[in-house]
């Protein structure tokens, strides 16, 4: 970051940013800095600023091009007040804008007690009986329904998956000892963020409170995807050996979809294979068929159970049974539901 100024304005030349969110977070300490009063003959003098932004090359392909936009931009941030700033395009300062209320409303409903838990169950192809659940988090914000995709990647991105990740951990080992009182004992499985399972003590803080409901580590499965294997954390690998290690299972989801490697089946400790929707969905193509058999008869070769993703169709179930697949989870037995529902569904099946 290079800094040069003339009179009262400042250029700031930022080099190497990773994204918008710490775009801003920079630009927000700067702010925050300049803003701190100062002592003059022992008379506190307070400084705001408005800032500027240029992206280059989008807003200018030249010291010149970038400085004028940039300063074009300032002015509109001096209309918003003190302590502004705003982007030259206008279109990407509303999707920065919209960046940082929706970071900002989901931060709050957390303590909102806007965010929900929902359940969809795994099913055994065998025996057609419900095995598991998978928890799926949803947001009912005031405005209504805020679809995951929406705000679990921003989260990620601006580590608030970590926090909002202990409420939906705390969250599902609740209701798994709830349901359990009610005769309910299935397989809880939780998805982890690439973030968490890096964390240091991720292991030791999730065997902590499994011992804490007193939970068989038997009964919960992590949910992680093939990202996670990109971002080759420090701890990530010895968070998994640990959680082997107190027979927490771990199930690789949506595999095929990202960079897929045989390595990772070898290197990793992984006890389930998910197949994602868009390979089951091409089941009835040869060469969709002859994928699904050989992931099946590889993960069954490695111990590996494999669980099939976004089952729609009978013909789709009819399939999985004749290739020999373990389990099956989607619409075609139960769409993700409220705790009480999947109570209700539980108990009618097994009547």
């Amino acid at each position: 970051m290079n800094l040069c100024y003339h009179s009262n304005e400042f250029v700031i030349i930022i080099r190497d940013y990773k994204n918008y969110s710490e775009l801003i977070s920079i630009i927000s300490r700067v702010h925050k800095y300049i803003s701190t009063p100062w002592l003059v003959h022992n008379n506190p003098i307070s400084i705001n600023c408005s800032t500027g932004i240029a992206i280059y090359p989008k807003d200018g392909k030249t010291s010149i091009q970038l400085m004028k936009n940039a300063d074009i931009a300032m002015y509109e941030a001096k209309k918003l007040g003190r302590n502004q700033y705003h982007f030259f395009t206008e279109k990407l300062n509303k999707k920065v804008q919209d960046i940082i209320s929706l970071t900002k409303d989901m931060t709050e409903a957390l303590k909102d007690n806007e965010y929900e838990l929902y359940y969809q169950p795994k099913v055994s192809i065998k025996n057609s009986k419900i095995c598991g659940v998978e928890a799926l988090i949803r947001w009912n914000s005031k405005n209504g329904l805020v679809p995951p995709n929406k705000f679990i990647p921003l989260a990620e991105e601006n580590n608030f998956i970590l926090q909002l990740g202990d409420w939906i951990v705390d969250e599902a080992l609740n209701q798994y000892i709830l349901w359990k009182k009610n005769g309910i004992d299935l397989v809880m499985s939780i998805n982890i963020s690439a973030k968490q399972i890096s964390q240091k003590n991720f292991a030791k803080e999730l065997i902590k409170k499994i011992d804490y409901y007193e939970i068989n580590y038997s009964k919960i499965d992590l949910e992680i995807t093939e990202y996670m294997f990109l971002e080759n954390r420090e701890f990530t690998n010895e968070n998994l050996e640990k959680l082997l290690e107190k027979n927490i299972s771990i199930s690789l989801d949506d595999f095929g979809t990202g960079y897929s490697s045989l390595s990772y089946l070898k290197k990793f400790p992984i006890n389930n294979l998910k197949i994602d929707k868009t390979f089951v969905d091409d089941y009835s193509t040869k060469e969709g068929s002859i994928f699904l058999e050989t992931i099946v008869k590889m993960a069954q070769a490695l111990n590996m159970r494999v669980i099939a993703e976004g089952i729609e169709e009978e013909a789709q179930l009819e399939y999985l049974k004749k290739i020999s697949c373990d389990q099956y989870q989607g619409y075609y037995f139960s769409k993700p539901l409220k705790a009480k529902d999947l109570e209700e569904l539980y108990f009618r099946i097994i009547s």
